[in-house]
């Protein structure tokens, strides 16, 4: 299975086996598809000491970070960024989305009027975004083309999950390059970091003194490594979710109007954006599959599970059941929908148990403020019709798109 097709698979299991789990084979590696809530429990919580996270692949092709590691080398990461993510400053965050979005607008309008709307554009935005907050920096200051790490996190993503078995040959060392060529573009475009001006950041300054504490540790913390996928988690997530909150604003304008009539009056909150927001991560999560490993034997729904086994548990399938509604593939918002289901759907796409993502509050207010500021500024239009019973082409490249873009239209009010 080519990984960049992994999310269509997705979908296509949860419509035709919804609520199963299935063991596949990939590249002689047994994989279970876990679309079972019990499996998924009990793999992401109940016996989570024996499914640690899989993510060799994030190692190999870009190193160690806090994103690939098990135990103490994800427990030292952790402590370095999570302080920062759990006193995120929500005024500075919604600042920093509206000057983001304000800026990004005209070009959102421009490409949308010849073509699709490019998820590299989206990224850029919440890059710009992440860097405000957390390093207190402009990252169009820095000089570091975000082209680059978009390019590398694409390259890497065809190792996700299981061997990719059709790199091979010719192909798989072509691949091999490419890889290596980004990684080494990327690595030396961060070491700006390093300079003064950056350095004396308080993110920044921490992570270059545990650079310096493991220097001779076989574990060893390098700082642009490091920078690699704090700036991808940190902002690919909600740049995904913004490009699907589009397309659902684009193919429900009734649903568009009421969020614009709530936007536009501070007093009434956001409940239902809030309820928009969850929907859309739960029809379309940014991040689809939860990755896990089997250190031991143990025993699922569809069968018993040995050693060395990978699980991937489908958010795609987990949250469009029966359970979840009448008509689980629709948009289906509530104003009387309560605060806890919301938060609810919203912890089930950032993750489940212990290795939930740290940054979601940080990026729960970044989106809402994006969206509000999207709707207060322009509209959207559709292309073309697109039932929710209408597959969509999806691609993974680290995180789930639109494979070509969303094809909507966003024009100035």
């Amino acid at each position: 299975m080519n990984p960049s097709d992994i999310c269509n698979e997705l979908y296509r299991l949860a419509r035709t086996q919804p609520g199963e789990t299935l063991l596949d084979h990939h590249s002689g590696r047994r994989i279970w598809v876990v679309q079972n809530q019990q499996d998924a429990q009990w793999i992401l919580k109940a016996h989570a000491g024996n499914w640690p996270k899989h993510m060799a692949w994030m190692r190999q092709t870009l190193g160690p970070s806090r994103m690939s590691e098990n135990g103490r080398g994800w427990m030292v990461r952790r402590s370095l960024t999570q302080p920062h993510f759990n006193h995120y400053d929500a005024e500075k965050t919604a600042d920093a989305a509206r000057r983001a979005l304000r800026q990004t607008l005209p070009a959102l309008i421009a490409h949308t009027a010849s073509g699709p709307l490019p998820d590299a554009l989206l990224r850029t935005m919440t890059l710009q975004v992440l860097s405000e907050v957390l390093f207190d920096i402009d990252f169009r200051q820095t000089g570091v083309d975000p082209q680059h790490l978009f390019e590398l996190l694409e390259l890497s993503a065809q190792y996700a999950f299981v061997p990719a078995g059709d790199l091979a040959g010719d192909t798989r060392r072509r691949h091999l390059r490419l890889l290596n060529a980004a990684k080494a573009q990327l690595m030396q475009d961060l070491r700006i970091f390093r300079s003064a001006e950056y350095a004396s950041k308080p993110v920044i300054r921490e992570m270059l003194a545990a650079e310096a504490a493991s220097r001779h540790l076989p574990d060893r913390f390098v700082l642009e490594q490091e920078l690699i996928t704090l700036l991808a988690a940190g902002s690919e997530t909600s740049a995904s979710t913004f490009g699907w909150a589009c397309h659902l604003l684009a193919q429900h304008p009734q649903v568009q109007e009421q969020l614009r009539d709530e936007a536009s009056r501070p007093a009434a909150g956001s409940a239902l954006l809030d309820a928009f927001l969850s929907e859309t991560m739960r029809l379309f999560p940014a991040n689809p599959i939860l990755a896990r490993y089997a250190l031991g034997e143990d025993r699922l729904s569809a069968g018993a599970v040995l050693p060395g086994d990978v699980a991937l548990v489908s958010l795609v399938g987990l949250q469009t059941q029966a359970g979840t509604g009448q008509r689980p593939w629709q948009l289906a918002l509530s104003t009387s929908r309560s605060a806890e289901r919301t938060e609810r759907s919203f912890g089930t796409a950032f993750g489940l148990g212990e290795r939930v993502c740290g940054g979601r509050l940080f990026a729960i207010t970044e989106m809402r403020t994006l969206v509000q500021e999207l709707l207060l500024s322009a509209r959207l239009q559709p292309i073309a019709h697109e039932p929710p019973d209408q597959p969509l082409d999806m691609q993974w490249c680290s995180l789930m798109v639109r494979r070509g873009g969303h094809r909507l239209r966003i024009q100035a009010w």
